[in-house]
């Protein structure tokens, strides 16, 4: 699971609705607040960006597994991800 989380968040296709919602969620509580209602791509993004460290946690990677290096970007700040 923790594979397809990491590629779906890394879709450039997705980095313009994590931009919007974060522009929505600002001043609110809870990230339902801001969702479209039957928006599948708007809730699994929601669900990936909670989530996706806790089932990176249950995977038990080595290190030398290719998925670590794409993690990585997640926690730079001058990652092109950092910006969305």
């Amino acid at each position: 699971m923790t594979r397809i989380y990491i590629e779906f968040l890394y879709l450039e296709d997705v980095w313009p609705i994590a931009q919007s919602l974060i522009q929505r969620f600002e001043g609110y509580q809870k990230v339902n607040d801001v969702l479209k209602k039957d928006n599948c791509i708007q809730s699994l993004l929601a669900y990936s960006v909670e989530y996706w460290p806790s089932y990176l946690r249950e995977a038990c990677l080595s290190e030398s597994d290719p998925v670590v290096s794409q993690i990585l970007p997640f926690y730079q700040v001058d990652s092109r991800l950092y910006d969305v």
